[in-house]
């Protein structure tokens, strides 16, 4: 046995648990139960689960959610979701198509990805998951005749090339299974490998589309975490639909 006084809670008493260890775990204990405790309290004032639900969400507060009107209220707000959508992509075509992006405050545009025309792209799946049949048969037709192989832009940045321009390529592929769209993704993720041409072998803030080499962004030699690991999904599902082992290996 080792003795203990006092003034050192650290000691093992009688070879068992230290006793400022013992201490914490009554204090454990002593919470779980005094939780425990107010959980059987609340829930036996109620007669059943649907008056404890109305307690943490009133039915009265926000009708429709709970009860026969669910299914109406839902699809009242997946219509007014697809009609915002429709209202912002229908300016975006008037003032800014073909160019990248609308700049809503000086009624115009920019392009700060590529010259490609990324909000047509990028949205290329949500048209198909909304059933606006029109607007994507537009943005589909813009993907035929854009020439990826070539861009104005000093240079091609690697994350949002991916995450939007073919990650929006090869989601609207999987939902279409048109060539068009994997043809075009294999293009833009064949052009973005040189980015793992660096002395890491993680990809580069950009690619240099002329001389096919890796470009740093504003801060050289650096890259931000999200930015290098974010391509995992987008080119193992781009290896898995050609056979590429390089998309895969890289």
């Amino acid at each position: 046995m080792l003795a203990s006084d006092s003034h050192d809670t650290g000691k093992i008493i009688n070879g068992g648990i230290p006793l400022r260890s013992r201490r914490r775990i009554k204090l454990a204990f002593t919470i779980v139960a005094l939780v425990s405790l107010s959980s059987l309290y609340f829930l036996g004032q109620s007669s059943n689960f649907s008056s404890v639900r109305s307690k943490i969400w009133p039915t009265d507060i926000i009708p429709g959610v709970f009860g026969p009107a669910r299914n109406a209220t839902w699809d009242a707000r997946a219509l007014e979701v697809k009609h915002a959508f429709q209202r912002g992509y229908r300016q975006y075509e008037k003032i800014a198509f073909p160019n990248d992006e609308l700049r809503p405050m000086f009624n115009g545009s920019i392009n700060n990805f590529n010259f490609w025309g990324v909000t047509a792209i990028d949205s290329i799946d949500t048209m198909i998951l909304m059933g606006l049949d029109d607007e994507y048969q537009r943005a589909k037709d813009h993907v035929s005749y854009t020439d990826f192989s070539y861009t104005k832009a000093d240079g091609v940045p690697f994350f949002e090339t991916v995450i939007r321009y073919l990650g929006g390529l090869l989601s609207a592929y999987h939902l279409t299974q048109d060539q068009i769209f994997l043809s075009a993704a294999d293009q833009v993720g064949k052009g973005l490998l040189p980015a793992f041409d660096t002395q890491s072998r993680l990809p580069s803030f950009a690619v240099d589309w002329v001389r096919h080499t890796p470009k740093d962004g504003w801060l050289p030699g650096q890259i931000n975490l999200a930015e290098m690991a974010s391509c995992q999904l987008e080119y193992k599902y781009l290896a898995h639909l050609t056979h590429r082992s390089d998309y895969f290996t890289k």
